[in-house]
């Protein structure tokens, strides 16, 4: 993706090594099907060399006492690449548009904000830094949505991990974003500010089940144990 400065397969000696690595391998494994296309569209590798194999997720929510309220949360580190990628500068904007709406974002941050952006930080969100999991297991608990503005993702781990505590996914149809929320919460179909605004609104006034089948989705389609059981089994049919 040239317009975000990312992606090995931008520079010609490292894609060819990369493609080079791939094709010695005995087994590619990629973690999505978007992810599964990207190899083959951008590196070349033909897509029955490939192999599909999800992330698998532990229930790292279960038990967790779940206060839900009008909080919206995202998780990543913010650095030059991610400000776009990841969506950070969109996720400050939103919060701009809903002041009365508690934004939270998680995640180290190495760059000076408010100089990024060119103007002070909405009063109504919070960047707390890195945290440990369980301050992080708290604020998945009491967040109503996992706001996720990416314009690429390979997977979404966060966001798998916040549908578990019951959060209401909103996402970008960006690459593998939508392949992991399924039918549950919301898939923006716009980029423009005032429609995401709108979009996330209409998640807070989800009933309480959209957050129970966003937990129901990963721990049927994503598993810890699905996956353990399928990887074990790949590396087994390599030693015939």
């Amino acid at each position: 993706m040239p317009k975000l400065d990312y992606g090995q397969a931008r520079f010609t000696i490292k894609r060819a090594v990369t493609r080079l690595i791939l094709l010695s391998s005995n087994l590619i494994l990629a973690v999505s099907r978007s992810s599964l296309d990207e190899i083959h569209q951008n590196l070349g590798i033909p897509k029955d060399r490939i192999t599909l194999l999800y992330h698998g997720f532990e229930d790292i929510a279960a038990g967790a006492d779940l206060h839900k309220e009008q909080l919206i949360v995202n998780i990543g580190n913010v650095n030059k690449v991610t400000w776009l990628k990841k969506g950070i500068k969109d996720f400050i904007e939103v919060a701009e548009l809903m002041p009365v709406v508690r934004f939270v974002h998680v995640g180290a941050v190495k760059l000076d904000l408010e100089k990024q952006l060119g103007r002070k930080l909405p009063p109504n969100l919070e960047f707390i830094g890195q945290v440990p999991f369980v301050q992080l297991g708290d604020y998945l608990s009491s967040a109503r949505v996992y706001l996720q503005l990416s314009r690429h993702e390979s997977f979404g781990c966060s966001l798998a991990e916040a549908m578990l505590f019951q959060c209401v996914p909103v996402v970008t149809n960006a690459f593998a974003l939508p392949e992991v929320v399924g039918d549950c919460g919301k898939v923006l179909t716009s980029h423009r500010l005032e429609d995401v605004r709108a979009t996330v609104a209409e998640a807070l006034a989800l009933p309480e089940s959209e957050g129970r089948r966003a937990r129901e989705r990963i721990l049927e389609h994503f598993s810890y144990e699905v996956r353990e059981k399928r990887l074990l089994q790949l590396i087994e049919s390599l030693r015939k």
